[in-house]
């Protein structure tokens, strides 16, 4: 790699600053990027004068160290800067003016340039010279990443730049700049460069600050002002002047720099109204953005931003909730403090961002001139005699006049009055009146372009003004269908309580259907097999066939009521595999660890105990490890209940938290934790065998076991707790202790693993005693399958924590291939992600479940009864628990990857719909409104064309429609036939 060569300009007086500049560049000249030269270097004997404009007319970068002394000396001045801005304007060189000590220098023929330090202050005014050596120093990295020679990536990594690099051109580019109506307008927008719209920390020290507005040549193209400014730069302009289009002018000259250079980074369009919604960090609100937008997942997103290959192309800062607007400019700030070499770009409108304390640290802003007289006149003489009315109307009308000078409303104007009649324009009304008549003018002409409609005018306009207020509710300038939320609902309380009613309910139904059959079908298999042996095929089959609905319904309505309901509808529309993921989470899980350390506690504890009496068969070794197993994975479950409440701030149990600072833990308060989960454990120990053992007509033999299995329980499990939970030394004893009262059962409660088990158990208990009921004569069925059910749900618990383990390896660091071009297509990802990674779960559970318990209970049958008996009964039991465990793990797996969003949003829309709110054919109402100009697609979403049309649908407020559900019955009906 060939360094590239900087020839250093500057006095000699300024001799001793020049070498510490030297300083700071050296690790620079070790890594190779650059070769420094200046007049100090010239060998004795050389002709200095020759050697001077060799280096000065091969150097690719140029350094003016700028004094006093720099500007009073001839050779310096006169010669070398001279020629070295010949050079920079001829784009053979760059010159860089580092401003050493305060002078007059703004004037200069180099004061256009932009400078190091920034904003031009001395280095010797700063009280630490080394922090302003070292902003140059960056300063000149960034200008040399372009030129540096970049390593290969590999083929995923420029599979990912290419699909993004694709994805915000067709949805920005192709999809919004082509289709602008400012394209309709091509005017060339004059530019004006603002320098006090920036902010400037040394406002005492610079003299810089207070420069006036100077406009830029005509026809400047955005680009350049990029350039100048080091992609640094601030976008200002009055409502309907032309900030976006300019913008994405600017996107399109950055993608095409981009895809053929992939140094660069990738320029991404970022509209800002969705920052107010969360006030995340930038960084943390881009990935959010790239994801939600561009479907990009979180961990490939958070690379780019943190690896910063990413260029924010930030729009719309007065789109921001006017509250927050301010925070969002120090958000803005602090993003550019800790990514200082980072192009970033922001948008906004003037008065909005005036009306603001702080001011963004960028390099140059420009403001977006109006429309002069001429602009429009020659725009309306090239439409010829069809804005004639208009041409002739603005000459004598000085407000139309006004209004006409954004692009925006003067294209409107064209599109409404083209060929017509501009009778009610004549009127006397003031400016934001007359803009509001004429947006609602177009408004109506827009409705009425087309010969047939089938929606109302009216009704339209009622749903638009609906969409509208709730995108300015929730800070949003585009909607997506995947971004609709349950607080979109209008109404009482009594209506969300409605809308959570209804979706536990689908829930319930759904799953219970699905499990019903599942059941039916597999179960019948079995069934029949078995039903030839008693000779009483039809009678077993339809009994069976019941049995096993009822069944079905009765866990999936357990889990359908029982699943959270979030509050927030997130579809799952990218799911990936990574081994990583699953291994780290695995490793972070206490219950299985509780599990391992349980059964070889319990196990050893057996093997002493049946030891003194059984000299041939070991049965600690048999039943020790199983049982362990189990136990150890219910202490988990108690020990992570106790550490959620012990390490929960919000939980009002610590005296103290201070994140910062490195947490201690006690022995004493690990050995509390362990007796609370031990009296936890034996609690449930003795009220489990109490209950099973009393429902059989045993209550005190169940009392009387569940003491005998309580006591070991409880030793294993304060061992457990005490060895594998820490807790943190600011914790009293009294808060451990008083645990006991209320906290530790309500995190029981809300335990994922523990309502799959009981829900397992019940449902393993009912068709097992169903089933053996009818096999088997004679059988206590309820009671023998809870029995099984027992058993299979306490195993189905332990390895449901496991395959939610291995079900947190799915994540993703590829970007998809496709784009979401069609509306609402990452819900309907998110349903098909929830149904192949349900099922993918359901069979790998099913599998391990049905497999550990049908080896256990052959084993245990064979070995006690007969071996017969364990052959047979084995599998049978084993695929009873393959299909019970698999069938409910998978529902729940599959309900929490995106099932329970696709549900969510079903009936938002359905209430939506209900309410009048929304036709329920929604996209075909959206790309009704968009084929009339009023919308326009971006990517899978809708924005309105503009702005000003969204504030102004905002603001409208129709009465709905007359009619009642017979009127929406007629739009449904004018929807079918349409």
């Amino acid at each position: 790699m060939t360094p590239l060569t900087i020839f250093s300009s500057y006095a000699h007086t300024d001799e001793a600053l020049r070498d510490e500049l030297g300083k700071h560049l050296s690790f620079m000249q070790r890594q190779g990027l650059i070769s420094v030269w200046h007049d100090r270097q010239i060998l004795p004997g050389d002709e200095w004068a020759y050697e001077i404009d060799a280096h000065l007319e091969t150097a690719a970068i140029i350094l003016l160290l700028i004094s006093s002394d720099f500007l009073s000396s001839h050779y310096c001045y006169d010669i070398e800067m001279r020629r070295a801005l010949e050079r920079h304007k001829r784009g053979e060189a760059r010159v860089i003016p580092i401003i050493l000590r305060p002078c007059d220098w703004q004037a200069a023929p180099f004061g256009h340039l932009q400078c190091l330090p920034p904003n031009g202050r001395a280095v010797t005014s700063w009280q630490n010279q080394d922090e302003a050596f070292l902003m140059i120093a960056q300063g000149l990295r960034r200008v040399l990443r372009p030129q540096q020679p970049t390593f290969p990536l590999s083929r995923l990594e420029q599979q990912n730049r290419t699909r993004l690099l694709k994805r915000v051109h067709t949805i920005w580019i192709d999809g919004v700049l082509q289709h602008s109506l400012h394209q309709t307008a091509l005017i060339a927008l004059d530019l004006q460069e603002q320098p006090d719209a920036l902010a400037n920390p040394w406002r005492l020290e610079v003299q810089e600050t207070n420069l006036p507005p100077c406009p830029l040549p005509s026809g400047t193209p955005l680009v350049q002002v990029y350039d100048e400014a080091e992609g640094q730069l601030l976008i200002l302009g009055e409502p309907g002047a032309g900030k976006t289009t300019l913008l994405l002018d600017l996107a399109a000259d950055l993608l095409t720099r981009a895809e053929q250079d992939r140094s660069l980074p990738i320029p991404v369009i970022f509209p800002l109204s969705s920052w107010a919604e969360k006030r995340f960090p930038l960084a943390t609100w881009l990935v959010e953005e790239l994801f939600t937008k561009y479907q990009v997942p979180r961990a490939l997103g958070h690379a780019w931003v943190e690896q910063e290959l990413l260029l924010p192309l930030l729009d719309g800062l007065d789109e921001v909730a006017e509250p927050h607007q301010s925070a969002c400019i120090q958000a803005i700030n602090t993003y550019r403090h800790e990514h200082s070499l980072v192009p970033i770009v922001l948008c906004s409108r003037t008065a909005e961002y005036r009306a603001q304390a702080v001011r963004v640290t960028l390099s140059k802003a420009v403001v977006i001139q109006p429309l002069t007289t001429e602009q429009i006149d020659s725009y309306l003489t090239q439409a010829g005699q069809q804005l004639a009315a208009v041409h002739s109307l603005l000459r004598t009308d000085q407000e139309l006049q006004e209004l006409a000078r954004t692009p925006l409303m003067l294209t409107i104007l064209a599109l409404t009055y083209h060929g017509k009649a501009v009778d009610d324009l004549a009127m006397s009304l003031p400016p934001e009146a007359l803009r509001q008549h004429v947006l609602a003018t177009y408004v109506e002409r827009m409705l009425q372009r087309r010969a047939v409609s089938r929606y109302p005018i009216e009704q339209t306009k009622y749903w638009l003004a609906w969409l509208a207020r709730r995108m300015v509710q929730h800070g949003q300038t585009d909607f997506y269908f995947e971004r609709m939320q349950p607080d979109w609902l209008e109404g009482p309380k009594t209506s969300h309580v409605a809308y959570q009613t209804a979706v536990r309910i689908a829930t319930g139904l759904f799953s219970g259907v699905f499990s019903g059959l599942f059941f039916s079908v597999f179960s019948e298999l079995l069934l029949w097999a078995f039903s030839i042996l008693f000779h009483s095929i039809a009678f077993h089959l339809l009994s069976g066939l019941i049995g096993e609905l009822l069944s079905g319904l009765i866990v999936g309505l357990a889990i359908g009521l029982t699943q959270r309901i979030e509050p927030e509808i997130k579809p799952a529309e990218v799911v990936r595999w990574s081994w990583k993921s699953m291994w780290q989470t695995l490793a972070h899980m206490k219950s299985l660890r509780s599990g391992l350390i349980g059964a070889l506690l319990l196990g050893l504890i057996v093997r002493s105990v049946f030891g003194l009496f059984h000299d041939t068969l070991d049965i600690g070794i048999l039943f020790g490890p199983p049982f362990g197993l189990l136990l150890g994975f219910f202490v988990g479950l108690v020990g992570k209940a106790i550490s959620q409440r012990l390490d929960d701030p919000q939980g009002g149990l610590t005296s103290s938290f201070f994140p910062a600072q490195k947490k201690k833990y006690s022995v004493r308060n690990s050995i509390l934790a362990g007796f609370v989960g031990a009296v936890v454990i034996g609690l449930l120990s003795e009220l489990f065998f109490g209950l099973l053992l009393g429902f059989a007509g045993h209550l005190l033999a169940g009392l009387f076991i569940g003491l005998l299995v309580g006591l070991p329980s409880m030793l294993v499990t304060g061992l457990i707790i005490t060895l594998t939970h820490r807790v943190r030394k600011d914790v009293r004893p009294v808060e451990i202790i008083s645990l006991l009262r209320s906290h530790i059962w309500g995190e029981l409660v809300r335990s994922e693993s523990l309502r799959n088990t009981l829900i397992i158990t019940l449902g393993t208990g009912l068709v097992a005693g169903l089933v053996g009921t009818y096999l088997i004569k004679g059988m206590n069925g309820l009671t023998n399958g809870l029995i099984i059910g027992l058993a299979n749900g306490t195993m189905s618990g332990l390895v449901f924590e496991c395959i939610s383990g291995i079900i947190g390896g799915l994540s993703s660091d590829q970007l998809e291939r496709q784009i979401l071009t069609r509306p609402n297509q990452g819900m309907r990802r998110s349903a098909r992600n929830s149904l192949l990674v349900g099922f993918g779960g359901g069979l790998l559970f099913g599998l391990i479940v049905g497999l550990l318990i049908g080896l256990f209970v052959g084993l245990i049958l064979g070995l006690f009864v007969r071996p017969s008996a364990g052959l047979i009964i084995g599998p049978i039991v084993g695929l009873f628990s393959a299909l019970v465990g698999g069938t409910i793990s998978g529902l729940s797996i599959g309900l929490s990857n995106g099932g329970s969003a696709t549900i969510q949003h079903v009936v938002l829309r359905l209430f939506l719909w209900r309410t009048g709110s929304t036709p329920w054919h929604y996209e075909r109402f959206l790309d009704n409104a968009a084929e009339r100009i009023l919308l326009r697609k971006v990517g899978g979403g809708y924005m309105f064309i503009h702005r000003l049309l969204l504030d102004y649908f905002a603001t409208f407020d129709p009465s709905p429609p007359s009619g009642g559900m017979s009127f929406r019955q007629k739009v449904n009906e004018q929807e079918k036939n349409g």
